[in-house]
């Protein structure tokens, strides 16, 4: 009967065109070497990009008892609810629950999240990811 394989493909293998810069063709496929362009995450949802959620805890000002967290987080799903969770020293698995909301960039900000006087470490979670600790 003869060899059916359309010209240009191979057995078991399709060749594919990539006109990216950078991008060169091996019998393996098409292979971007340009560092300076990355991955292409156009339209990957952000949350599923491989950008680390960070929670930062830094010492506030005096309250009726030590200080407040002041907490920051970053690379959140975007105009989402977080779950905080204060913790020190004396109560490690926490104190204090409550949720804030991401704006729409996936940041949140609070000055006064909790307060705490007891140490001598400070930290909070957030969806379950740990804060940096803080001494007071």
């Amino acid at each position: 009967m003869g060899d059916r394989r359309r010209p240009g493909i191979e057995q078991g293998h399709l060749e594919l065109a990539d006109r990216r810069p950078g991008a060169e063709r091996s019998d393996h496929g098409v292979h971007n070497h340009d560092a300076t362009t990355g991955p292409d995450t156009r339209g990957t949802p952000p949350a599923t990009r491989a950008e680390a959620q960070t929670v930062r805890l830094s010492q506030g000002a005096p309250a009726t008892a030590g200080y407040w967290y002041d907490v920051r987080l970053d690379k959140f799903p975007p105009d989402s609810a977080a779950e905080l969770v204060c913790r020190d020293s004396v109560g490690p698995s926490g104190f204090k629950t409550f949720s804030i909301r991401t704006d729409g960039a996936g940041t949140a900000h609070i000055a006064e999240a909790c307060y705490s006087g007891d140490g001598p470490q400070h930290w909070i979670t957030a969806n379950g990811i740990e804060s940096n600790r803080v001494a007071w």
